[in-house]
C-alpha cells in the first residue's frame, strides 16, 4: 500500500506489472468519454445512406466493452442485436489487431416502418453486410506495409423453425390406424421441406456446430455435403445411386448420413451399403 503524506489523502494499492491480468485499466464510472448516441446514428446513416433506426449504439462504445471483457479469440454474444453494432465492432477489432473473435447476434423480427428493411432483423443483416463492405474498402485503400492479415467478414443467419421431419404420433386404436400411420411416416420429411434446412438440422442432431465448414461435392454424379473438412458426409439425394455410395466410401469420412427414403425400399442395397461402409473404415453410417 502507498500511504499519503497528507492527513486528508487516501491510501492506494501498489500493483506490480507481473501481477496484472489485463493490459487495460478498469472503466471509470463514465464509460466512453466523448462517445454519444448521435455517433451511432451517424454511423448507421453513413452505412445505409439513410436513417433506418433510432438511437443505435456507437461502435466505439461496444468496441471498448469487448476489449475489456474478452480476448482476441473470444465469442461475443448479443441477445438484443438491434442494428448490429456488436457485429461491426467485432469485425473492426479483428481487422485492427488480427484477432479471431466471433459473434452471435440474436434479434426478433420486430416490424419497422421501413419498406426496404421490414423488420429489425433485416436491419441487423443489412448493417453487417454494409459494414463488411466498408471495412474491405478501407483496407483495400491502404498500402500493405505491415503484411496485413486476412480477416473473415462473413456471417451466417438462421431462423428458429419447426423440424422438417414428421413427429411420430402413436396410433390410438385399431389396426387400420396403425397401418395408416406407418404408411404416412414411410416418407418422414414434411411436404415442402427445404434441403438446406434439412442439412443444418441434421448437423445439429449430429452434434456439429453451425460454424463448421460446409462444402458441396459432386460424387458419383450426385450432390454431397462435406462437413468439417470431410469428417461428416450428408447426402440428401433422392434416390441415391450406387455410384454415389461408392464415391462417398472412397473418400473415407468418419460419418455418413443419408435419407432413408433415398433407398426406395431396396433393403438389399441398404444392407450392402451398411456392410461396405463398415468394411472400408466408415465408423458410422445411418439413414434418417
Amino acid at each position: 500500500m502507498l500511504w499519503p503524506q497528507s492527513p486528508d489523502g487516501r491510501p492506494r494499492r501498489k500493483a506490480f506489472l507481473s501481477e496484472l491480468r489485463s493490459d487495460y485499466t478498469g472503466f471509470s464510472s463514465i464509460i466512453g468519454e466523448g462517445i454519444f448516441t448521435k455517433h451511432g446514428t451517424a454511423e448507421v446513416e453513413r452505412l445505409f445512406g439513410a436513417r433506418v433506426m433510432d438511437f443505435p449504439k456507437p461502435v466505439d462504445l461496444v468496441r471498448q466493452l469487448i476489449e475489456q471483457g474478452s480476448d482476441d479469440q473470444g465469442i461475443v454474444l448479443d441477445f438484443f442485436a438491434g442494428s448490429g453494432t456488436t457485429g461491426e465492432a467485432v469485425m473492426r477489432l479483428n481487422a485492427d489487431d488480427g484477432g479471431n473473435r466471433r459473434f452471435i447476434l440474436v434479434q426478433l423480427p420486430e416490424p419497422t416502418e421501413n419498406d426496404s428493411h421490414p423488420t429489425i432483423a433485416d436491419v441487423t443483416k443489412a448493417r453487417l453486410r454494409h459494414a463488411a463492405a466498408a471495412i474491405k474498402e478501407e483496407r483495400n485503400g491502404k498500402l500493405n506495409l505491415n503484411g496485413d492479415h486476412d480477416i473473415d467478414l462473413g456471417f451466417r443467419t438462421y431462423k428458429l423453425a419447426a423440424s422438417d421431419f414428421k413427429i411420430w404420433e402413436p396410433p390410438r386404436d385399431g389396426e387400420e390406424e396403425v397401418a395408416r400411420q406407418l404408411e404416412f411416416y414411410a416418407d418422414n420429411l414434411v411436404p415442402g421441406a427445404q434441403l438446406e434446412a434439412v442439412l443444418y438440422e441434421l448437423m445439429l442432431k449430429a452434434g456439429i456446430p453451425l460454424t463448421a465448414r460446409v462444402d458441396k461435392l459432386a460424387l458419383g454424379g450426385q450432390e454431397v455435403f462435406s462437413i468439417a473438412d470431410g469428417m461428416l458426409f450428408i447426402c440428401l439425394a433422392d434416390p441415391i445411386t450406387r455410384a454415389c455410395i461408392r464415391a462417398m466410401i472412397a473418400s473415407r469420412p468418419q460419418v455418413v448420413i443419408c435419407l432413408d427414403r433415398a433407398f426406395r425400399g431396396n433393403d438389399h442395397l441398404l444392407t450392402n451399403t451398411v456392410l461396405e461402409m463398415k468394411s472400408h473404415g466408415v465408423e458410422h453410417f445411418r439413414t434418417v
